[in-house]
C-alpha cells in the first residue's frame, strides 16, 4: 500500500515541472505567444515547424526517458495511473500558461475513463498537430485564424476577423460557406497561392493580402464572367462542393463538360460519378416581361479535380491472456497530412485498470502496401511500400512512418500493416496467429 500510494504521488508532480528540461526540449522553435486561447504564431513555417520538432522530439527515446523523469514517472517501475503517453508535448503543453490544446483534452478524457477502469482506446489521431490548436482545434497565424477538422477541411479567417470565427467555431465542415473574410478550403492547400506566397523551396512563406472576386457589371451577361468567384471544395467521401458564394438569385444552372446539367448552389459533384472537367454557372432570375419568363445574369466557369483518393485513419484492439495475466495491444494505420504510418501500443490490466507496459517485444510493419499519389498534372499513381518496420524497447507509441507530399491518398483495401506483441514466448496481434493485418 505504501508504494501504491508512493507512486500515485510521483504522477502527480506532473505540474510542477523541471523548466530547464523543458527548455532544453525546445531545440528549434521558440514557445509561441497566446490571443484569445489559442496558439499564436508570427508565419505558416513557424506553426509547421513547432508541430514537426514536437513529431521529431518523441521520435528520440532518450528525449522520451527524460521527459518522462520531468513529468515524475519512473520507467523501472509499474505505473498505477494513467498521465501521458506523449511527454513532450504534455512538458510543452505545462510551459505555455492559459492554453488547453485538443489533443491535451482528449487525452484527459481517454485517461479518466482507463483509470476508472474503462476499456477506452487511447491512440489519439493527428497528437502534433493537435498539441498546437486549442480546444476548438484552431491556432492564429499571421492575420489569420485557422481551424482543422477531422475530415481534413480547413477553414480560414482572415484579417483577424474575431467576429467570424466566432460564428462558425462551433459549426461543422459541411455545415460553413465562404464568404467575405472566410474562405473554406483543405489540407491538402488548394489555391493557397492566393492566399500566400511560396518561398523557393515551395513551401508558404509571406501572407498575401486577399479580396473576394466579384462580378463586374452583373446587369449585363455578355460582359458578366464571375468564374474567379467560384469556390470548390474537396469535402471528404469523395464529392466536392462548387458554389457561387454570398449571391442570391432564383435560378443556379451548372452545365458539366459532358453537357450534362445540374442546379442550385452549392452544387455537390460525386466523383464516383463524374471524372475530373469543368463546370460553368448560370444564373437567373425571374422576370415575367421576357418570354421565357427567366433572365440571365451572369456566368462562370471554374475547372474541378477529383482527389486521388481520401485522407483516412483506422484503429483497432486485441486482448489475450498470457499466464494469467490480460495485455492488450492498440493498433492504428492512417494517411494524412503528407504522411502515411502505422502504430502498435501496449497495455496491462492491473486491478482493473489499463497500464501502459512495455512487453519483451512490441513492433508494427507495412505489408506490401500501395497508396496514391497525386502527380503535378493531376493524374495517379501508385506507389509501393513494403517490409518498413519499427521494433524498440520504448515506453511511447511505437509507430513507423513515411513522409510524402501533401498530396497523398488511401487506396481501398490496399494499406496493410501488420501489429504485433510477445510476452512470455506468445506473439498474439494483427496479422498474427490467425488474426489478420489490419487493412486501411
Amino acid at each position: 500500500m505504501l508504494a501504491f500510494t508512493v507512486l500515485i504521488l510521483s504522477c502527480s508532480r506532473e505540474e510542477n515541472q523541471n523548466g530547464n528540461l523543458q527548455q532544453g526540449l525546445q531545440t528549434r522553435t521558440s514557445t509561441p505567444s497566446m490571443i484569445n486561447g489559442m496558439l499564436s504564431f508570427l508565419t505558416y513555417q513557424d506553426f509547421q515547424d513547432f508541430v514537426e520538432n514536437l513529431k521529431n522530439q518523441e521520435q528520440d527515446s532518450t528525449t522520451v526517458r527524460n521527459a518522462f523523469t520531468a513529468l515524475g514517472i519512473d520507467l523501472n517501475v509499474e505505473q498505477t495511473t494513467n498521465i501521458t503517453d506523449y511527454p513532450i508535448c504534455r512538458l510543452t503543453e505545462n510551459g505555455i500558461l492559459g492554453f488547453t490544446s485538443a489533443r491535451r483534452i482528449e487525452e484527459d478524457a481517454i485517461n479518466a475513463d482507463l483509470n476508472a477502469g474503462g476499456d477506452a482506446f487511447s491512440i489519439i489521431d493527428d497528437v502534433y498537430l493537435k498539441t498546437a490548436l486549442n480546444s476548438d482545434k484552431s491556432v492564429h497565424i499571421g492575420t489569420r485564424i485557422f481551424k482543422f477538422y477531422d475530415n481534413g477541411g480547413v477553414a480560414i479567417v482572415l484579417n483577424n476577423d474575431w467576429s467570424k470565427y466566432n460564428t462558425i467555431k462551433t459549426l461543422g465542415y459541411e455545415n460553413i460557406k465562404q464568404s467575405g473574410n472566410l474562405i473554406i478550403t483543405n489540407d491538402v492547400q488548394e489555391s493557397w497561392t492566393k492566399l500566400y506566397n511560396l518561398g523557393s523551396d515551395g513551401k508558404i512563406s509571406i501572407e498575401k493580402g486577399y479580396f473576394e472576386p466579384t462580378p463586374t457589371n452583373p446587369e449585363s451577361p455578355l460582359a458578366c464572367d464571375f468564374s474567379d468567384a467560384l469556390v470548390v471544395t474537396n469535402l471528404s467521401d469523395g464529392k466536392i462542393r462548387a458554389e457561387l458564394p454570398s449571391k442570391i438569385y432564383d435560378i443556379y444552372e451548372w452545365t458539366f463538360s459532358d453537357g450534362t446539367q445540374a442546379f442550385g448552389n452549392p452544387l455537390i459533384i460525386d466523383c464516383n460519378q463524374k471524372s475530373n472537367g469543368k463546370v460553368t454557372l448560370d444564373v437567373w432570375v425571374l422576370d415575367p416581361n421576357v418570354p421565357a419568363g427567366k433572365r440571365r445574369i451572369c456566368s462562370g466557369t471554374v475547372e474541378y479535380f477529383c482527389n486521388c483518393g481520401e485522407k483516412k485513419s483506422i484503429q483497432n484492439t486485441i486482448e489475450r491472456t498470457i499466464d494469467g495475466k490480460k495485455w492488450r495491444i492498440e493498433a492504428q494505420i492512417w494517411i494524412k497530412n503528407g504522411e502515411i504510418g502505422c502504430s502498435a501500443k501496449a497495455s496491462r490490466k492491473y486491478f482493473g485498470i489499463w497500464i501502459k507496459k512495455q512487453p519483451e517485444r512490441l513492433g508494427t510493419g507495412f505489408v506490401d502496401s500501395f497508396y496514391k499519389k497525386e502527380k503535378s498534372d493531376k493524374s495517379c499513381e501508385d506507389i509501393w511500400i513494403s517490409q518498413l518496420r519499427h521494433n524498440e524497447n520504448v515506453r511511447n507509441p511505437e509507430f513507423v512512418t513515411r513522409t510524402e507530399s501533401d498530396k497523398i491518398f488511401n487506396k481501398p483495401t490496399s494499406v496493410k500493416c501488420e501489429h504485433w506483441l510477445t510476452e512470455k514466448g506468445v506473439t498474439f496481434g494483427f496479422g498474427k496467429s490467425g488474426t489478420p493485418l489490419l487493412i486501411l
